[in-house]
């Protein structure tokens, strides 16, 4: 008989893994299809790069104009890789994020276990939510993907020594290909790190990571300016102790102190790391911007880095008293699953409409016109160019004003599609037009020839 040899540090932390999986479950549990529109973006995107290839090719969303030099072509080349070896996107991106969730937790958990709290690393990152507005581990983004890579670099950054230059650089340049804003995430970690240690090969490193991508990044913001390094958003979150948790935040406030009266070398670059992360979102808060960092990612940075600060201090309080400290680890988990039962997430596209898409990506040629929301999936799927799609620019909202007087008066102005080179109508409302021919309910046809 095989004998099985266990500790329950292991199966605590398999526990944790099996409970992060369960938490990603949760919003794709009753749906087949991705979650967030970023992914359906990806997937358009990542679509055209397959067909086109090189860094500049037709904008796929409108078919107007080109996208030059993409700021995530890192990303989109990644998840293309997987297309050619012939999984499918719906298979992708279900699962994705169930690796992605363990890939996280676990380097937590290594993380945590040389600083002394592996477990408690590892229990409170697997807690952090995912919502569709700063993002998190649920979806397969590049933010997402970006977590356990920043938690490897610190962790070679601590603990490789020498070794850890031809990691970082690699993992850096992956970085800045993939989402910028968290290579600069990590960048500011590298940076405390590299004060408090007056690593001058770690400079050098990081320098050199950076400056691979200047061209990429000079091509992508000379067509648009230097407000391209500047993002602008609605606050979507009350507070951080309240995205975080009051419980959880208590023990960052905790493990906060205990970091600054150890000054342990890794201790304090990520506590420092936290304090100018918070400083951040607090200058978000009142200026409304922030240039390079899109604010409301900055959210799941902190989260991130304040679970790592939060794990040494709930390990403090169990080196004190083990049943005081896993009587606070189960309330903080009750807590955490009611909020991540009670999290909204929207659908973009159902079953009906995905047999249509595909319907007219097999049957038919040309542009269409649809509801702009439904657009961000129907480019994924019918890989054709739509009139318009959500986006926060003023040209759409003018061009939302004239779709929606075409499908009010009944799509009855031919003269509008053959304006705007419109061969497909996808509508379910009512449709007064002699000259479209419904070739399937709800999916109209005019000949531009």
């Amino acid at each position: 008989m095989w004998k099985i040899k266990y500790d329950v540090e292991s199966v605590l932390l398999l526990l944790i893994l099996l409970l992060s999986v369960y938490f990603v479950y949760l919003p794709h549990a009753e749906y087949d299809y991705p979650l967030h529109r970023d992914e359906w973006d990806r997937i358009t995107l990542a679509n055209a790069y397959l067909k086109y290839g090189g860094p500049e090719l037709p904008d796929p969303f409108t078919g107007n104009g080109t996208i030059k030099n993409h700021p995530e072509i890192g990303f989109i080349v990644f998840i293309s890789l997987f297309k050619v070896i012939g999984i499918d996107w719906l298979t992708f991106f279900w699962y994705s994020p169930f690796f992605l969730s363990l890939l996280l937790v676990f380097s937590g958990y290594l993380m945590g276990r040389k600083l002394g709290y592996g477990v408690e690393s590892a229990f409170f990152i697997a807690l952090i939510p995912t919502t569709v507005r700063f993002l998190g581990p649920a979806f397969f983004v590049p933010v997402s993907l970006a977590l356990p890579f920043m938690l490897m670099i610190l962790f070679s950054a601590f603990y490789l020594k020498e070794r850890s230059h031809p990691i970082i650089f690699v993992f850096s340049v992956f970085l800045l290909y993939m989402h910028p804003p968290s290579a600069i995430a990590i960048f500011i970690a590298l940076s405390i790190y590299i004060i408090l240690e007056r690593d001058m090969k770690m400079a050098a490193t990081v320098f050199l990571a950076a400056i691979t991508a200047v061209p990429h990044f000079i091509s992508y913001i000379r067509p648009v300016g230097s407000e391209g390094l500047v993002f602008t958003a609605v606050g979507a979150f009350k507070s951080v102790i309240n995205e975080f948790g009051y419980i959880p935040s208590i023990f960052f406030i905790t493990g906060f102190y205990l970091s600054m009266k150890g000054w342990k070398k890794e201790d304090v670059v990520i506590s420092f790391t936290t304090a100018v992360l918070l400083f951040l979102i607090v200058f978000y808060r009142y200026m409304n911007y922030l240039p390079l960092l899109w604010p409301e990612r900055v959210l799941l940075y902190l989260m991130l880095f304040m679970s790592l600060v939060a794990a040494k201090g709930l390990h403090w309080v169990r080196g004190k008293s083990w049943p005081v400290g896993v009587l606070f680890a189960l309330v903080i988990l009750a807590f955490s699953y009611q909020s991540h039962v009670e999290i909204p997430y929207y659908h973009i596209v159902d079953d009906q409409e995905y047999e249509d898409y595909l319907w007219i990506r097999d049957n038919l040629e040309g542009r269409a016109i649809l509801d702009p929301w439904e657009a961000i999936a129907f480019t994924a799927i019918a890989n054709k160019p739509v009139f318009t799609v959500v986006r926060p620019t003023d040209e759409f909202k003018e061009k939302s004003k004239e779709l929606i007087d075409f499908f009010s008066n009944n799509c009855s102005d031919t003269e509008f599609l053959i304006k705007n080179n419109i061969s497909i109508v996808y509508y379910k409302g009512s449709v007064n037009n002699r000259e479209l021919k419904e070739v399937r309910d709800s999916i109209y046809y005019l000949s531009l020839k």
